[in-house]
């Protein structure tokens, strides 16, 4: 189920371990475009380790990256990682393809499906930089609620399934 190659509406979700290889190059470059990486705890990394990187994913169970895709397009990546399915919560990530705006509402809101719907997971937290005021303002806008600082630059939100 959580492995699998499913649609929400009219978005098509790929678990990264079924990518073809079309589709692992592209989230390479999406990955690594400065608009993208900028906001990552983790800069640019080379296509060998992007590569191994997806390898893992097939034998990690607390790790799901999914891509997302609208119309054969794109649209951008939702992550879950350290997966606690006996405390039901999970850190989550989101990215979108720079090409699109507006479209957080949309990514985040599939995010809550995958974790809160299919996973039957409780609790999202989400790291961010104190500097990123686009992901902050969608994150409060959907009901996220900032829960601490780690450092000065990041923050943890956090959203609890009702």
């Amino acid at each position: 189920m959580i492995k699998e190659h499913f649609f929400i509406e009219d978005i098509e979700i790929i678990n990264f371990v079924n990518l073809d290889r079309d589709d692992i190059l592209e989230v390479f470059r999406l990955r690594n475009h400065p608009e993208i990486s900028k906001w990552m705890f983790h800069k640019n990394f080379s296509l060998q380790e992007h590569f191994n990187f997806i390898e893992t994913l097939k034998k990690d169970k607390t790790k799901f990256f999914y891509l997302l895709k609208q119309e054969g397009i794109i649209l951008g990546v939702v992550s879950l990682v350290g997966v606690d399915f006996l405390d039901k919560k999970s850190y989550a990530g989101i990215y979108k393809n720079p090409i699109f705006s507006k479209v957080g509402d949309k990514i985040l809101a599939i995010l809550e499906i995958i974790a809160f719907e299919r996973m039957q997971l409780k609790t999202i937290i989400l790291e961010v930089f104190s500097h990123n005021y686009h992901a902050i303002s969608c994150y409060e806008r959907n009901g996220y609620i900032k829960c601490k600082q780690n450092s000065k630059e990041i923050l943890i939100y956090e959203k609890h399934k009702l």
